[in-house]
């Protein structure tokens, strides 16, 4: 059991203007309980409705018979992207564009970050994120500028970079 899993609700809202899941990413939220089983379905239906790929439209759709759980493990297989360092790449970027998306609601951020850095295994991009660490020297802080404001300074540059999609 992820230590995020409690302090964050995914809602259909948060993916829309986000590139699709995939397979093996929705098999993942699901997998660890950060998809409700509504949002794994529609975000299903986004996945399909934006294939490309023939085969692999025919392939799921042939699965919508089965249990959702086995359907979305044999889909997971489909993409040659869903490593799992990728995996949860994307799912690490998720998470802390959702607590930042959603920071009114707690009183340090930094410490729900925390959860999400031990979660992963301590990713490199979050160890500055998280209050027990050092600050970023390559980052340096504005004059006058609070460690909450360079945070949030530092989490809004973190969450401009590319991310595989």
């Amino acid at each position: 059991m992820l230590l995020i899993q409690e302090h964050v609700s995914f809602t259909e809202d948060f993916f829309k203007n986000l590139p699709p899941l995939s397979w093996g990413e929705i098999f993942f939220g699901y997998e660890n309980k950060l998809l409700s089983f509504d949002l794994v379905c529609l975000l299903a239906k986004q996945l399909v409705d934006s294939l490309t790929n023939p085969l692999e439209e025919e392939f799921a759709l042939a699965y919508f018979d089965t249990p959702y759980y086995e359907f979305l493990e044999h889909l997971k297989a489909l993409s040659k992207k869903d490593t799992p360092a990728n995996i949860q790449e994307k799912w690490v970027f998720l998470l802390v564009r959702w607590v930042y998306e959603n920071k009114d609601n707690f009183e340090d951020i930094s410490e729900i970050i925390a959860l999400i850095y031990c979660d992963f295994e301590h990713p490199e991009e979050l160890r500055y994120m998280v209050p027990y660490q050092f600050f970023d020297e390559s980052f340096p802080k504005i004059e006058d500028e609070t460690d909450d404001e360079w945070l949030d300074r530092y989490i809004e540059d973190f969450l401009k970079k590319e991310i595989h999609d």
